[in-house]
């Protein structure tokens, strides 16, 4: 009896032991500081908003990432994550990053001296214009909000506001007939029309571009 006493004792302390090393493990794991993820999860802006070099209330913004931008995930804390983004500009106009080489699609416009923390990517050459363009990623914070993981959210709100406001002038045109640049030129004269505030135009501006006859083969994009 005293034997299986002993050994109920000793089971119990192993327990007690366990208990208090999750407790620990636990306590340590809350007050570790930012959680990284693991390879960066994507998520996509569903708005035009503000991008800052560092996190906090005495932070500055140093840009903007527009709708349905791409951006990586590469940690968070409370209020805030910090992302990069990559795109493609031309030498000289730093500032402006294009989702493709060649194609006018906005992702991030970032202040002059935002550019300095441009980190060089490849370099590729259009073959309809010769004109050379260099990859290029940023590493920022944003604001908590205004994302989202699911792309095909973003895509049926733009669909939604192209169908119903882009058919009071004339029949809708489908996005596949013009090219992504040719869909500037349109937007530029027609946006105003529609009535909608600038974000809006932009929304269907971008769904448009990357739906049009020489992206649509070239990006991820969801039917909506």
């Amino acid at each position: 009896m005293r034997k299986s006493g002993t050994s109920s004792t000793r089971k119990n302390d192993r327990l007690a032991m366990i208990f208090q090393n999750l407790a620990l493990a636990l306590l340590f794991a809350a007050f570790a500081g930012p959680a990284i993820a693991d390879g960066g999860d994507v998520a996509y802006a569903t708005k035009t908003i503000a991008i800052y070099t560092d996190s906090g209330k005495q932070a500055k913004a140093v840009g903007k990432v527009l709708v349905a931008a791409k951006l990586t995930i590469m940690e968070t804390i409370p209020g805030w994550s910090r992302v990069e983004i990559r795109g493609w500009h031309q030498e000289g106009a730093e500032r402006v990053l294009y989702a493709l080489p060649g194609k006018r699609i906005m992702s991030a416009v970032l202040s002059s001296p935002a550019v300095e923390r441009l980190r060089p990517l490849d370099v590729v050459t259009d073959p309809d214009t010769q004109i050379i363009w260099k990859g290029a990623a940023f590493e920022g914070w944003i604001m908590d909000g205004n994302i989202t993981s699911e792309l095909g959210d973003i895509w049926r709100a733009a669909w939604d506001l192209f169908a119903t406001r882009c058919t009071v002038c004339h029949q809708r045109r489908i996005p596949h007939k013009y090219t992504a640049n040719q869909w500037v030129s349109l937007l530029k004269v027609m946006g105003p029309r529609t009535g909608l505030p600038k974000d809006d135009q932009r929304l269907i501006l971008t769904y448009l571009q990357n739906h049009a006859k020489d992206t649509i083969k070239s990006v991820p994009v969801e039917k909506p």
